[in-house]
């Protein structure tokens, strides 16, 4: 087997699906933008993840109208916001699940829940797998197997996957190439490599034309794929910022599970004039999302995530593996409380005002 890895290829994958990625897996971007309705009095809240179309969908939304904060939105790539977050530079990241995995893996010591200086607070995932193996329709290839001796590229902060399927296939990773890319989705667009593994958003326009085909799912193989929030632990020491953290996830999740899908012509009109996506795409993306909700931080979870930690040390990304896999999701440390706010929503978080109105 070779083992390639490439840099960052120019800009060139669509966006991915704003509910779920919020911004694609492309080039980093350094606007930045506030909310609707901020002013400068406002303590402001660094947020990765929001792309032009998804900062469009917030203010659309008017969801943080009456927000405590103004939002200073980037679009980065996963493993920039990470390093972002860590460098103090955002204070909300938006990456993978398997991107905090490596952080935990590469962070110098053994992490605890109460030592974990970054902690992911919130997952989101739809019913259907948001992770796969896809290759193009004309490939040939029609099922794992068919990949020996093919190329399979994959991002930095990949889950394993492709490694998971193998070996249920009865392969190893010594019976293809693989390509380690901090933009694999054009390497796959541009056929220079057989198979993708990643995010199904990536590719969803090149699925939804019929261009390209799903051999197997995250969820088929029990690989934790799905994006998340991530906050420093120091800033969950802050009770203001910590409150802030809650308004905006609140606020989120009411945005992401509930007002994306009960206006989706709003939502078609801006994906497709302002992430510039086509309308099969969007049909696709929309079909396959359906449905989004707040994944639960508990043992069917921990599972997955420690079967990913095993492909990573098969990999070589992570030697020594790790004590405890739970140690990174902090679900605010109280789990029972974020649960409740999330289920009450705004009402819940904060004090009703005059005429039962938030403040």
């Amino acid at each position: 087997m070779k083992t390639m890895i490439r840099g960052a290829a120019a800009a060139g994958l669509v966006a991915a699906l704003a509910v779920l990625t919020g911004c694609s897996a492309g080039a980093p971007s350094s606007d930045t933008t506030e909310a609707a309705g901020g002013d400068g009095a406002k303590p402001v809240l660094r947020v990765s993840g929001v792309d032009p179309a998804t900062k469009e969908l917030f203010d659309e939304s008017h969801i943080w109208d009456d927000a405590p904060y103004t939002i200073e939105a980037s679009a980065l790539r996963f493993s920039d916001a990470a390093a972002a977050l860590q460098s103090g530079q955002i204070d909300l990241g938006y990456f993978a699940a398997t991107t905090a995995i490596l952080l935990q893996a590469n962070g110098g010591q053994d992490w605890t829940q109460e030592t974990a200086p970054i902690v992911s607070i919130a997952g989101y995932a739809p019913p259907r797998s948001v992770g796969a193996i896809i290759v193009k329709s004309d490939s040939g290839i029609d099922s794992v197997a068919d990949l020996k001796g093919k190329t399979i590229t994959w991002n930095a902060g990949d889950n394993g996957l492709w490694l998971q399927a193998l070996e249920d296939a009865g392969l190893t990773k010594d019976d293809v190439e693989n390509v380690q890319s901090n933009d694999s989705a054009s390497v796959f667009r541009a056929g220079s490599a057989d198979a993708l593994s990643g995010a199904v958003s990536q590719v969803a326009d090149l699925i939804a034309d019929g261009e390209a085909k799903i051999l197997v799912t995250s969820g088929q193989e029990d690989i934790a794929f799905y994006p998340q929030w991530a906050v420093r632990r120091a800033d969950l020491d802050d009770p203001d910022q910590e409150a802030l953290i809650k308004d905006f996830l609140v606020r989120y999740t009411e945005w992401n599970t509930k007002w994306y899908w009960e206006n989706t012509d709003t939502v078609r009109d801006v994906l497709k004039n302002v992430g510039q996506q086509s309308d099969a795409s969007i049909d696709y993306t929309l079909k396959w999302q359906k449905g989004v909700t707040v994944i639960a931080y508990d043992d069917t979870l921990f599972k997955a995530v420690q079967n990913t930690v095993d492909r990573f040390t098969e990999l070589g990304l992570i030697s020594g593996g790790i004590k405890d896999v739970s140690a990174t999701f902090d679900s605010l440390r109280r789990a029972a409380r974020r649960d409740a706010v999330l289920v009450h929503g705004r009402a819940g978080l904060r004090p009703r005002g005059p005429g039962g109105h938030d403040r």
